[in-house]
């Protein structure tokens, strides 16, 4: 009598619990974070889309994620008025989510946290991914790995947290990278239809996975080529499920302008309008032939791209180890990796390294790998192409969940008594502590290299540090400390006027002068220069890593503005 061997279930129990401690931390960032700068107009934006099939507003990022966000089920009391016709420089979306936030505050606080909710559901799908594909690949011990380097990154848990496209990107770029690997090994049509549809929802989270379209058949060439007898078998199919991905991407948008002649759209950008004065819309196809030809896209996805083109051509002003420039870097993508990612998780990277050059055994094959490692690094090197501006390290963010499976490969270690192991529990050990260490203002992460948190300002802004999540705890120190009054606050307002919390306040001066200041790390960097006399002071108090308060003297002004 053969005795079938009993399935363990203690690896897949044991990613259940990082999932779902995981999930608990992003839920209490989700109710613990105040607005941040691109949030309502995302939302906004989606009840737009909803109520009037209107894809205008945010059409830079295409709709799905807001779209699940703002469900008629999630946000039925949010009220939007109707829309209206804007130029095609406008961005209605964030005239439209002022507007909004000055009829409907404080309600619209508690609408967005349920709006949350659905990166959260992203992001559990994003780690129910990487742990198929590094289970696949490499074995019970690297899915466990790959499902806490997900759950543990600072990066992924701050922004799983906020009403934004990244993680829903992040969660389906590495999801479509799955099912083509499932594809690659075996071309049948089931495989193909999984293809089909994460690749369409990829496509609908963020532009920047457009250029899969064209990677995935330079790595089938590479892989899988040589195999005759399957070849036009797997040319139908992959040409199949770019076909229907198309008309999924159309159904999104409820078909909105499909089928629009090319030389009637009006185009921003140089790329697609040509040399045109400036504020002006303009069309480089409208005499050519090719104007005729109907785009099978619909309109505002193909002026999203245009947008997109646009606000790289004419450059924005970036800021990057204390430079402002009109324009950006191409390093500022690895250095801000280099300071955001825990060291605990380049140690691991820098192993899995080791051991691939040394031959360990650990390595799934060079196929297998190409395919896994090939999007991550495409979209990193295309986005720091991309030298208009830099502003978020978030752009880079879908990239993080394909090398966290190559490095999940570690997990071997274990199964073989490797010494290696203990290396490999140290370095999971330290990028754990020190992520939840900062935890939860895990998006002002930044890692021992720099000192921590406390000096990220010096090098990175924007959502790197202050993107507005802690006005709500400003406003607990407002209250809790009656004594700094006149409150003199300098808060990067993008979206948010300070009022609307309830916090009575006074603007900064542009020199020293004596009493309380509670400055943003943003505004101290700001452009004009004018607040960088702060960082002459020793701040008294800090709320979170976002903000500092100051108490200035006049004895203390006199002191340090008479220094040389």
């Amino acid at each position: 009598m053969t005795v079938e061997p009993q399935k363990s279930w203690g690896i897949p129990l044991c990613c259940c619990l990082i999932a779902a401690a995981h999930l608990l931390g992003v839920w209490y960032c989700a109710r613990t974070y105040s607005p941040t700068w691109d949030e309502l107009p995302h939302m906004v934006s989606g009840r737009l889309h909803w109520d009037y099939g209107w894809f205008r507003p945010y059409h830079v990022n295409p709709p799905l994620a807001r779209l699940l966000a703002t469900t008629p089920g999630i946000c039925s009391a949010v009220s939007i008025e109707n829309p209206y016709t804007v130029s095609p420089q406008a961005r209605p979306e964030f005239s439209l989510a002022n507007a909004y936030l000055t009829k409907h505050s404080p309600p619209a606080f508690q609408w967005l946290v349920e709006a949350r909710w659905a990166t959260a559901a992203f992001s559990a799908l994003g780690i129910f991914f990487s742990y198929r594909w590094a289970k696949t690949l490499y074995g019970g011990g690297a899915a466990v790995i790959a499902v806490l380097l997900w759950s543990v990154c600072p990066n992924l848990i701050g922004h799983a947290a906020l009403c934004t496209p990244d993680v829903a990107a992040a969660a389906l770029g590495v999801g479509t990278g799955y099912a083509f690997h499932l594809w690659l090994k075996e071309s049948s049509w089931r495989n193909t239809a999984f293809l089909t549809l994460l690749l369409s929802l990829a496509q609908l989270t963020k532009f920047t996975w457009l250029f899969l379209y064209l990677l995935f058949p330079v790595i089938w060439i590479l892989v899988r080529y040589g195999n005759k007898e399957n070849r036009w078998r797997a040319i139908t199919q992959f040409a199949a499920c770019c076909v229907v991905s198309v008309f999924l991407i159309n159904l999104c948008y409820g078909f909105e302008g499909s089928f629009t002649k090319l030389g009637e759209f009006e185009f921003i950008s140089e790329s697609l309008g040509g040399i045109h004065p400036k504020d002006t819309a303009a069309n480089r196809f409208q005499d050519s032939w090719l104007g005729s030809l109907p785009v099978p896209l619909p309109y505002n996805y193909v002026c999203g791209i245009d947008s997109q083109r646009y606000d790289f051509e004419k450059g924005l002003w970036s800021y990057f180890r204390g430079e402002w420039r009109q324009g950006g870097w191409w390093q500022y993508y690895l250095y801000a990796l280099a300071i955001k990612v825990p060291l605990g998780t380049w140690l691991l990277l820098a192993v899995t390294v080791y051991c691939s050059i040394r031959g360990n055994g650990y390595s799934a094959g060079w196929r297998n790998e190409l395919a896994l490692l090939s999007p991550g690094a495409a979209l990193l090197v295309l986005v720091s192409s991309q030298t208009g501006f830099n502003h978020h390290l978030r752009y880079v963010l879908p990239a993080l969940p394909f090398f966290f499976i190559w490095i999940s490969q570690l997990g071997q270690a274990f199964e073989r008594r490797h010494k290696i192991r203990w290396l490999v529990i140290a370095s999971l050990a330290w990028t754990a502590i020190s992520s939840l260490s900062v935890f939860p203002h895990s998006l002002c992460y930044f890692n021992e290299t720099i000192g921590g948190p406390r000096n990220g300002h010096y090098h990175l802004g924007n959502s790197n540090t202050d993107w507005g999540q802690d006005l709500f705890n400003i406003k607990r120190y407002y209250d809790e400390h009656p004594e700094v009054r006149p409150f003199h606050l300098g808060y990067d307002q993008w979206m948010i006027d300070p009022r609307i919390a309830g916090i009575v306040y006074e603007d900064l001066p542009k020199t020293p002068q004596p009493g309380w200041f509670v400055v943003s790390v943003n505004r101290i960097h700001d452009r004009s220069g004018n607040y960088e006399y702060f960082l002459r002071y020793e701040p008294v108090d800090y709320i979170g890593y976002t903000t500092h308060v100051y108490h200035l003297t006049q004895e203390q002004i006199d002191a340090r503005e008479a220094r040389p």
